[in-house]
């Protein structure tokens, strides 16, 4: 008989277990799922704030709200993350407490941002949020559009909102940043850059905004050698300058490592985003020009 009770036991322990699994793995379902439907990572944004030192933009979900601000004198970002305190249907998830709510109800924490890549033109994260109370990282990345994270009944709102939030902020902040440079539109600074009496280039791409192109330049500077080792370093549409003025831009086209001449061209495609430019160049021994992919814009 007491054979009989422990196998007994035994089969009401694992149809407990069995049960639990089960659970869990339809509320991992559920939560993915309704993520999908309501494509919780576009949130409601909106604009707050913009000038010349600082842009504040606020995304909106039913969980709560993220605040993103860029100082535009120090380019530094900030995300605040203030939770709702939302009743929800106990059934759905048996992790909550008994009154409902999630145990994170109203909690309030504020994050900067270590970015090492934001791109929303071409839909690129790479960042880290780090908690300014706790020093706790959150690690953000997407490669297109879909912002990659842990599933987990309970996601923090920043994790899959933060990546979106910042896109989103870039977009209105007109900037994009590569290896941990931020760059603006040359549209937006372009005088600013011209008039600036202690540096002549900056680091610049193209993107493509709203179906136009443009130049982005870095916020921060290069000495004159600093920017003819940048050239130098490859022959690549990807390593480009802006120069304060057309003399500068062929000074650097010449002094590109193995050009020996600088050629112009008229701002005449998307590549160049319809600026102005020279190009690095050379001849060959049949005296064919050669031009390098690198863009010198001013």
């Amino acid at each position: 008989m007491n054979i009989n009770l422990n196998l007994s036991f035994k089969k009401y322990i694992v149809a407990f277990v069995v049960i639990i699994l089960l659970l869990s793995t339809m509320n991992i379902q559920a939560f993915a799922k309704g993520k999908n439907q309501s494509n919780r990572q576009d949130g409601g944004f909106e604009l707050i704030k913009k000038n010349d030192t600082e842009i504040i933009v606020q995304g909106t979900w039913d969980e709560g709200v993220l605040i993103g601000t860029l100082n535009r004198e120090t380019n530094e970002v900030t995300i605040e993350e203030i939770l709702n305190e939302t009743p929800v249907n106990n059934s759905q998830n048996p992790f909550l407490n008994n009154k409902g709510k999630d145990k994170h109800n109203g909690k309030k924490n504020k994050y900067k941002a270590k970015i090492h890549t934001l791109d929303p033109y071409e839909g690129k994260v790479d960042a880290v949020l780090i908690n300014v109370d706790t020093n706790e990282e959150i690690e953000l990345y997407s490669e297109g559009e879909k912002v990659e994270a842990q599933l987990l009944p309970a996601i923090p709102l920043v994790t899959w909102g933060g990546g979106a939030l910042l896109s989103w902020l870039a977009l209105h902040a007109a900037s994009i940043t590569i290896a941990g440079i931020t760059a603006y539109a040359l549209t937006d600074v372009y005088t600013k850059y011209r008039e600036n009496k202690n540096y002549n280039y900056w680091k610049a791409w193209v993107r493509e905004k709203n179906g136009k192109y443009d130049v982005f330049v870095s916020a921060e500077a290069l000495t004159d050698a600093a920017a003819f080792n940048w050239l130098s370093s490859a022959n690549n549409k990807d390593v480009n300058v802006f120069a304060k003025t057309g003399a500068k831009a062929e000074e650097a086209a010449r002094k590109t490592k193995g050009a020996s001449h600088a050629y112009y061209h008229d701002g005449h495609s998307n590549e160049d985003g319809f600026y102005q430019h020279q190009h690095p160049a050379k001849y060959d021994s049949a005296g064919k020009r050669i031009l390098f992919k690198n863009h010198i814009w001013f």
